[in-house]
Order: C-alpha cells, then structure tokens, then sequence
C-alpha cells in the first residue's frame, strides 16, 4: 500500500520555504561606479565557487549591465555563468538594464530599460527574463503591470514599500494596471539579503508569513549591498535548520519554481494601483541629476525623431545611439537618480549623461541639417529662406507658447508681454484689461477696478507705484501694470501682478 498524501493544509501538512542564493549589489552608492564594477565580479566569482561546492544551491542575479561588465572583465566566467542558466541554477531576472529608480524616468526611458535588457540576455544567453525585479526601488507606479507584460515579464518581485508604508492584500498579488494588464506581484519578506548569522531569523520570519491555504514563501540569502552573495556560513547554517521544523520543508530553489507553486495554490487577491511611497524625501533631493536625466532623455527621443525623418527622406545614415542610450539608462540606476549616493558619484553620473545627451544632439542637428539641405526654397528678392522644425512630441504655436514664473502665467505678444491677475482665494485668472497689449471684451468688464468696483474695502497698498519700472533684473523693461482688482466671484483682490 503507497504511503497516504498528506492534507493540504498548513496545520498538518508542510510549509515550504525556498531558499534562495542572492548578492544586491548597488553598482553605485557609498562608493563609485569602478568600485561596484568590482563587486559584481568577485559577488558572480564566489556564487559560481559555492554552486561548484554545493549542487543543489541556486542564485539569481538582475541587470544586464553587469553581465556586460563579466563579459568585457573575464569572458570565460561568462561562460561559466551560461552553463548554469542552462542547468536551471542560475536565474536570470528583473530583464532591465539596471535596477533603476522607478519613479522619476520617463515612460519611453523605462520601456528602453526593458529593451536593451532583454536583448543582452537573448543574445547572450538565448532566453529572456520572466521575472520582474526591482527589490531596491524606492516605489512603482501603477502603469507598471502594463509595462511589464510588455517586455514579457509576467511576474513581479519588489520589497518597497513594506507593509508599515502601504497595506497589500497579500504577500503574492496579482497586480493591476488601468488597462487591465496583470502580473503575479511578490513583496519580499523582511529583506533580500541575509548576514552570515541571521539565516534562523530570516527563516523563522518568511515561515510565519504562510498563511492557509497557501503553502510556499521565498526567502534570500546572501550579503548583499556591496556584493557578496551566498557564503559557506549561511550554507552550513541552511544544512543545520533544514529539520527544524516538522511542518517545514526548506529547500534550495529559483523564483520561477516559487512562482508556479503560489499559481497552483488557487487565486490570489488583486491590487490596482500604486506601490508607494518610500523614502520619498529622495525626490527631492539632488536636483541635478534630474535635471540631467530629463535633458538626455529628451535630447535622445528628439534625435531619434530626427533620424527617423532623415531616413525616410535618404537624407542622412543615422547613427547607433545605442551606447547613449545606455549611458543614460545605467545612471538611472535608483541610488544615483534619487540622489541618494556620494557626491563623487555625481561627478561621473552628470559625465554619463553628459554624453549621451552629446551624442544626441549631434545627432539631432546633423539630421535637421541633412534635411534641410533637401527642402527646396524657391529664392524671392528680398527675402531669406529658412527652415525649422520641432523634434518634440508636442505641438507648438507663438500664441500657445506659455512660461511660468513664480507661479503667475504670462502670455507672449509680439508687441509686449501681458500680465493676468489672479484672485488669492478662488484661483480665478483675470484677463488683461484695456491699454495692455490685448484687446479687452466681455470678460475683462466683468471685473472691476478697485477705484470703481464693489469690493469689500480698500486694497492693500502696493509695493510699487503703478507705471514704476521692474527692478527684478536689468535686462527687464516691463512696468507695473494700474491698482489691482476685485474678483467678482468671491469679492478677494486679486494678486498684484508684476514681473
């Protein structure tokens, strides 16, 4: 008679934890990008030595860029690494170029994070990631899931925000997008990485984190931040605590495998929406490297545009901006763009940028110019021919062309810029009045002037006297404009306005 199976159940049948062989390293942060080039090679070195030494270990390890780095430093250890992903031992994961912030780069930037990824592992490696992984990042937007099925990453691994930031309905959801895209989501349980002496703590806090029905949780091991990966001291310790528990099973395993026992264990809740916030006060932090990010990025898209007019006119051979690109999509990675590393990183990071939005706009120019060369301009005596373009992804008209400053809206003229006013308590824009620059209508007589007007009492004083010249700077010739006025909406003087 075969042996009874057992209940599935978590009270008399077996939890499962698998163990999972991990080495975060941050390719910068408190150190700089060389630095973490270093780490990666010795943290694959000691994973590949531990997996020689114990066969039933497995490691996972994201980021295409740091495969790229094993394959210009020791291309033999490249090889290496593809026999173990053919053994199912070495997990290929996240499918990113980097683990990038995930906040701050644009939509495009984030989908280009997904292409060159993926390409690296099929060309090297002849498979892509199915698995998300982004474990450091400081956040994740809701269009995420979208983005994700997109690059063929049907499921997910994050660890912020954790549970003090943001309620989930579980340790594994399908998380949705406004689309209606899904993935299988994983918040990881306490950290991904474990020290040489907390592998029983760690193991106890993922065990406690199974619930019925459900039986299976995945738990990291390794020194991590600056490399490290699994040592002997957490394998031994794995060995000792293996029995421990009688209803538990602790086995070496991958995510993919962890990932199909919770798809077999019945449905999961769904969640629609943000995974925010942590370490918010990032964002505002180091307003440099966004605003580099933001100009290589639109410098790279205008130039592709560029290209790609170039191209179809057989005006121009477009050049490879595959190497900005990465440039860029490396400084993303989410310590530097969140500002949080040493500020020797920056030093290298605004270099990097710096390039790529360089290459870019050579690029960029020598396409418009190789157009322009082609459009013909029949000569009329006593006029200049000229061309332009706008390489953006949005249009533009001299009367729709608007700048802020200091949180007052100015519309251009071609005689003369006009003021509008603004009511301090509802907000409403009052349009520019007769003698300004702009014809006046109904909508201006609906406000009246403070000498004339039912306004509640007198108008607090002004800083100037009307007709005075701005003294803002010395280039700026504007006057203030006449006395403010009441707002007929709320009956609130409405902001002075000035340069």
């Amino acid at each position: 008679m075969g042996q009874e199976e057992p209940e599935q159940g978590v009270g008399s049948a077996e939890r499962r934890v698998h163990m999972i062989g991990h080495g975060h390293i941050d390719a910068a942060w408190l150190w700089p990008w060389w630095e973490g080039m270093q780490e990666v090679w010795s943290t694959f070195r000691s994973a590949l030595d531990r997996m020689e030494e114990h066969p039933e270990v497995c490691f996972v390890a994201s980021s295409a860029a740091y495969y790229e780095w094993i394959e210009r430093l020791d291309p033999g250890m490249l090889d290496e690494i593809r026999r173990r992903v053919e053994e199912g031992r070495w997990e290929l994961v996240g499918g990113w170029w980097i683990e990038p912030d995930c906040n701050i780069p644009g939509g495009e930037a984030l989908v280009r994070q997904a292409l060159h990824g993926q390409r690296y592992f099929l060309s090297r490696f002849g498979r892509a990631a199915t698995i998300g992984f982004n474990v450091d990042s400081f956040g994740h937007p809701g269009s995420f899931p979208q983005l994700l099925r997109g690059a063929g990453l049907r499921r997910y691994v994050f660890l912020r925000p954790g549970p003090h930031e943001q309620e989930l309905p579980g340790r594994v959801f399908h998380w949705e997008s406004a689309d209606g895209s899904s993935v299988l989501a994983f918040r990881v349980c306490n950290s991904y990485n474990s020290g040489p002496d907390d592998i029983e703590e760690e193991l106890a806090q993922n065990r406690a984190e199974i619930r019925p029905p459900h039986r299976g949780m995945a738990c990291f091991f390794g020194i991590g931040n600056h490399g490290g990966g699994p040592t002997r001291a957490n394998l031994g310790a794995i060995d000792q605590l293996r029995h421990r528990w009688p209803d538990t099973s602790v086995e070496y395993g991958t995510l993919e495998r962890f990932f199909e026992e919770a798809e077999g264990e019945g449905p999961r809740p769904a969640h629609r929406g943000e995974l925010q916030h942590h370490a918010s006060g990032c964002y505002a932090a180091h307003s440099g490297i966004k605003r580099w990010n933001r100009r290589a990025e639109q410098m790279l898209l205008a130039a592709e545009r560029a290209q790609v007019l170039a191209s179809r006119l057989n005006a121009a051979r477009p050049a490879d901006l595959g190497g900005a690109w990465r440039a860029l999509l490396f400084n993303q990675f989410h310590d530097i763009l969140a500002g949080t590393s040493l500020a020797s990183v920056y030093d290298s990071a605004r270099d990097g940028m710096g390039e790529a939005a360089a290459i870019a706009e050579r690029e960029l120019w020598a396409s418009l110019q190789a157009v322009a060369a082609r459009i013909d301009i029949p000569a009329v005596e006593g006029s200049t021919r000229s061309s332009s373009s706008n390489p953006t992804a949005s249009p533009w008209t001299p009367s729709s062309s608007w700048r802020r400053a200091g949180g007052r809206r100015w519309a251009r003229s071609r005689t003369k810029r006009v003021r509008w006013r603004r009511c301090r308590r509802c907000g409403r824009r009052r349009p520019p009045a007769a003698g300004t620059g702009s014809p006046s209508g109904p909508a201006s007589r609906r406000w009246a002037t403070a000498s004339s007007g039912p306004g509640p009492g007198p108008l607090p004083s002004r800083r100037r006297a009307a007709g005075a010249r701005c003294s803002r700077t010395t280039s700026c010739a504007s006057r203030w404009t006449p006395a403010p006025a009441w707002c007929p909406t709320c009956s609130t003087a409405a902001v002075a306005t000035r340069c």
